[in-house]
């Protein structure tokens, strides 16, 4: 069952100790099951995985193990009920290969060992002669392809399961469901989905196109060069990832979060959204937001010694949280707000006060600059308060 794939394999993450307690809960939340199982199933497997995930800090390994076992229980129940038709089909994929799917049901991707057999296995609810009905299947000559027919109105769950080698291109379009890569390696990947959202894990595309309508886009320990990801009316959320040339995200009425990201450029921009950097690694961020707060943190440069921060939003707020050992200045202006600092650490070179109501000032820090790492944060905001502080861990 997919649940049972997705759910252990966040758990599985958490117990190796590659993502914290906090990440597998949010990514738990991100997957949406409830075509899956029923509500109550579902609501009793995510309050299992939370409490694992908040056990897991004293019972280590056991805890995740028995997560698993509990969600299996819940499974095989589910399963019961659900009468599906499965079809299996072996797939024959190599370097270089090339793969298209289109549903309008739930898309997973995994990753097999090395040297296991790639495997295609389709579900849907209807008897085994329907199947060329619902699907157009090609499976040859180091290309898969898996594609609705126009009058399909049943819904055709996709599960692929890849050999370990690197794809050339991988094409996923989603409809109304969840679509799901984990360990996925290929140098160009396409993500399309209509009121579905995206999950990534441990997925690794040289070029990331991401696209989403009233679905979430959630990316777990992912790498490449290039990441493009929009989103309408959802948030967008990077956890622990490296994008060496740009990351682009744009959502409409969602907001943005970074959590332990390095790129060259980092791009964010949102309508009535929030934005929120933490722990990012750049040499150029632009942010923007209309009706959103701005939120910096621990934000760092990546692979040079400068950075370069531009925060614009309007009717919002804008709070950058340094490190007591980092150099940091700022260039900031406000409208119908103020601009905060300490005073004891920093040296205000400029301020000017064109009204009662526009304030502008530029400082920088001459204590504790223990690193040649320098980040320039330029902020403005409309209607909002600007606050340069010292990161005191959230207290």
């Amino acid at each position: 069952m997919i649940i049972k794939d997705e759910v252990s394999y966040i758990l599985k993450m958490l117990e190796d100790g590659r993502i914290t307690s906090d990440q597998a809960a949010k990514l738990i939340d991100a997957i949406d099951v409830k075509e899956t199982v029923n509500k109550n199933n579902y609501s009793a497997i995510t309050d299992v995985v939370v409490s694992m995930a908040e056990m897991s800090k004293r019972l280590g390994k056991i805890g995740a193990q028995i997560g698993k076992g509990i969600i299996d229980e819940f499974v095989d129940i589910d399963a019961q009920q659900d009468k599906k038709t499965v079809e299996k089909i072996a797939v024959k994929l190599s370097d270089e290969g090339l793969v298209t799917i289109e549903s309008n049901g739930k898309i997973n991707l995994y990753q097999k060992a090395e040297g296991e057999k790639g495997e295609l296995f389709i579900s849907y609810g209807g008897n085994k002669k329907e199947l060329s009905s619902l699907v157009n299947i090609s499976n040859k000559q180091n290309q898969l392809s898996v594609i609705l027919t126009k009058n399909t109105l049943k819904r055709v769950n996709i599960d692929l399961y890849i050999p370990a080698v690197l794809l050339k291109k991988v094409v996923l379009l989603g409809k109304n469901e969840l679509v799901v890569t984990n360990d996925l390696r290929t140098e160009d990947l396409e993500i399309v989905t209509n009121s579905g959202s995206i999950v990534m894990n441990q997925t690794n595309a040289i070029q990331g196109n991401l696209a989403t309508s009233h679905g979430k886009i959630t990316l777990s320990n992912c790498q490449g060069e290039t990441l493009k990801a929009v989103s309408t009316n959802t948030m967008i959320s990077l956890i622990n990832g490296e994008f060496y040339n740009s990351c682009s995200t744009q959502s409409t009425n969602g907001s943005i979060f970074f959590t332990n990201v390095k790129s060259g450029q980092v791009t964010a921009i949102s309508t009535n959204g929030n934005i929120r950097m933490d722990q990012v690694a750049c040499q150029v961020a632009d942010l923007l937001t209309t009706n959103g707060n701005i939120n910096l943190k621990k934000c760092t440069t990546y692979t040079l010694n400068h950075c370069d921060i531009e925060a614009i939003t309007s009717n919002g707020s804008i709070t950058a949280l340094y490190e007591p050992t980092q150099k940091l200045q700022f260039d900031a202006k406000t409208e119908n707000g103020h601009i905060s600092y300490d005073k004891n650490v920093f040296k205000l070179d400029h301020i000017k006060r064109e009204n009662t109501r526009i304030i502008e000032a530029n400082g920088s820090k001459v204590s504790g600059n223990e690193t040649n790492n320098e980040c320039v944060c330029r902020l403005r905001t409309y209607m909002g308060s600007i606050t340069i502080k010292k990161d005191d861990g959230g207290k």
